[in-house]
């Protein structure tokens, strides 16, 4: 059986146990909402950079090193949702060559509709 005295002792330890406890617990929610918060950011960039390589590949914003376009895309987070979707149905852009000066001679490797659209004796 449990004395008086040995009762009294521990219900004499239950506040400040009670305290600690509430401490470390107040400590490990701000630690766990420190940590989401930085799991989210490295998502999101991590989505930026997926993003930037697609706009990348489509050669979209050619100007822009991929470094820029992820930047770019990070300045919105909100945003980024909606330029995602943009580059998603975005077609791959193609660049029209411009035809070489002159006529192409013979070793070149210009093709006969070149050869054609260069040839002024007509």
């Amino acid at each position: 059986m449990l004395k008086t005295a040995d009762a009294y002792s521990v219900l004499r330890q239950v506040p400040a146990t009670v305290r600690a406890l509430t401490k470390r617990a107040s400590s490990l929610e701000e630690e766990n909402t420190a940590l989401r918060e930085k799991v989210a950011r490295f998502e999101l960039r991590d989505r930026a950079i997926k993003v930037a390589q697609e706009m990348e590949a489509k050669g979209l914003n050619e100007d822009l090193s991929i470094e820029e376009k992820v930047a770019s895309l990070l300045e919105d987070p909100d945003q980024l949702a909606t330029r995602e979707a943009a580059v998603q149905m975005a077609v791959e852009q193609v660049k029209l060559g411009s035809p070489a000066e002159g006529k192409p001679d013979s070793g070149a490797q210009g093709s006969q509709l070149e050869a054609y659209l260069m040839d002024d004796d007509e």
